[in-house]
């Protein structure tokens, strides 16, 4: 798990920091050049970013329910009453849930960009 973890962390800043996008490395570099790493692009990067995401999160199940008698343990004595265990427990999994359905849920607004800079490029000369 901790091999997984820092693997989704490099990945994660060097998709980040090094393999930055195309507005980025216009502003950085004034040019919007193909960036690679070992033949890959961000793109293909962030693919494996998830893929070991992915495997993390199968690790994280497995782990949990090896050591659930454990976990269970700790709950308890942290909680010693049971209606405040249940009530954490709920709170603590609805939010889980609603973490893990959220990306399936929402709709992004989106912006005409172009549009919008052809507008204000117009306004501008307008008022010169």
């Amino acid at each position: 798990m901790f091999f997984c973890m820092s693997a989704v962390l490099g990945v994660g800043l060097l998709i980040k920091y090094t393999l930055i996008s195309g507005q980025e490395q216009i502003s950085k570099y004034g040019r919007n050049d193909k960036l690679l790493l070992l033949g890959l692009n961000r793109h293909e990067w962030g693919e494996i970013h998830l893929i070991i995401g992915f495997l993390l999160i199968g690790l994280l199940i497995l782990h949990i329910i090896l050591h659930w008698k454990a976990i269970k343990s700790v709950y308890e004595r942290l909680c010693y009453k049971k209606l405040a265990l249940k009530i954490f427990s709920i709170v603590f999994f609805t939010i889980c849930f609603l973490f893990l359905i959220l990306p399936f849920v929402v709709n992004p607004s989106s912006k005409n960009i172009i549009n919008q800079n052809k507008i204000e490029h117009i306004q501008s000369h307008r008022n010169h």
